[in-house]
């Protein structure tokens, strides 16, 4: 069996809470679901509330000398798009379809 820090489960359960992605329940049989079926849940709207900034490269701060013929930013900008565009191909529902063997490895 795999073990999560609690801090970091409460850190992440609270943005979840947060942004509409989980629910709770209080009491004798309560807990903390999704708010939404795992198939409505796509994989790219999870790392958008996940992470801040997706940027993989910073040409702003401080100011890049190379900022207005470069290339590159434009290019990490695209690959970024593809990222996220790929990651909306999958839901939550994709991710977890697979139990039994992440049970019998150990990891559930």
């Amino acid at each position: 069996m795999v073990s999560l820090g609690y801090g970091l489960i409460f850190v992440v359960a609270a943005l979840a809470l947060t942004v509409g992605l989980l629910t709770t329940t209080r009491g004798k049989g309560g807990g903390i679901p999704l708010a939404r079926l795992a198939s409505e849940i796509t994989v790219a709207s999870v790392i958008k509330i996940m992470v801040d900034d997706l940027k993989i490269i910073e040409c702003d701060v401080p100011k890049c000398p190379l900022a207005s013929m470069c290339k590159l930013r434009n290019v990490i900008g695209e690959g970024r798009s593809a990222f996220l565009d790929t990651l909306e191909n999958y839901t939550i529902a994709d991710l977890i379809d697979n139990r039994k063997p992440l049970r019998a490895a150990g990891w559930l």
